[in-house]
């Protein structure tokens, strides 16, 4: 939508549509969510789980470290695909659009059945075969010389996502569950979404100013093998994840 609003009307169009969505997004919140009165809590006398005894897990920490490499990674995506197509290869501002969502569109189609498959099957071994994917995506933009290989990066890349999310957040649950600090677990992988998106970010840049803007992917590929190495050698060490 974003890419279609800047070819038709203008880029400052594109957030003007940002704006109007966030709008709606209020306005429905406003307007449909439940009052608070109606809402029940469900209170108790467990103690609360220190973050200590969160942060000494090493399973916890393992799952936070590939979240956050795999959305650092996005963080690189988001960033710098579309200066890198619109630069190298003068895409408009509808297929640059397309680039960006066929990634997710990839990664949310895989979400249910990977999610069933993540219920049944090895989960360390789905969080490494897509975080190898992921890597293998990000990289190849390195080596692109056309947009059918821009398309084919990112819909690896979705596809690493595809398969390894569901599997992290399963864990993250199981362990939300185990700890009796759900909350506290999900607030984890909050933030290792959040510090992903701004430090891969960052990164990226960093490598575009130093060296050239095609170096900002291989720097992307390198924090997300980074993120698989951490689970592998937890399953190496047969910490249960």
């Amino acid at each position: 939508m974003g890419g279609a609003l800047k070819d038709t009307l203008s880029i400052d169009a594109a957030f003007a549509g940002m704006g109007a969505l966030s709008g709606l997004g209020l306005f429905l919140g406003l307007f449909f969510l439940p009052p608070v009165s109606t809402e029940k809590l469900r209170t108790g006398d467990r103690p609360v789980v220190p973050w200590s005894g969160l942060i000494k897990d090493r399973a916890l920490i393992s799952i936070f470290c590939f979240r956050y490499a795999y959305t650092a990674c996005i963080g690189v995506i988001w960033s710098f695909l579309p200066l890198f197509a619109d630069r190298e290869f003068g895409l408009s501002g509808s297929l640059t659009g397309i680039l960006v969502t066929l990634g997710v569109f990839v990664s949310g189609l895989l979400q249910l059945p990977m999610g069933y498959a993540a219920d049944r099957m090895n989960r360390t071994a789905m969080i490494i075969t897509g975080g190898l994917f992921s890597s293998t995506g990000i990289l190849l933009p390195y080596f692109a010389s056309s947009f059918s290989h821009l398309v084919v990066a990112v819909c690896i890349f979705g596809l690493g996502g595809g398969l390894s999310m569901p599997a992290v957040m399963a864990c993250a649950v199981l362990k939300g569950d185990e700890k009796k600090a759900m909350g506290s677990v999900m607030s984890l992988m909050t933030m290792a979404h959040s510090l992903g998106m701004l430090t891969g970010s960052l990164a990226a840049g960093l490598a575009m100013d130093f060296f050239s803007l095609k170096t900002a992917f291989p720097c992307g590929a390198l924090i997300m093998l980074a993120g698989t190495l951490v689970i592998f050698a937890a399953a190496w060490r047969k910490i249960r994840i």
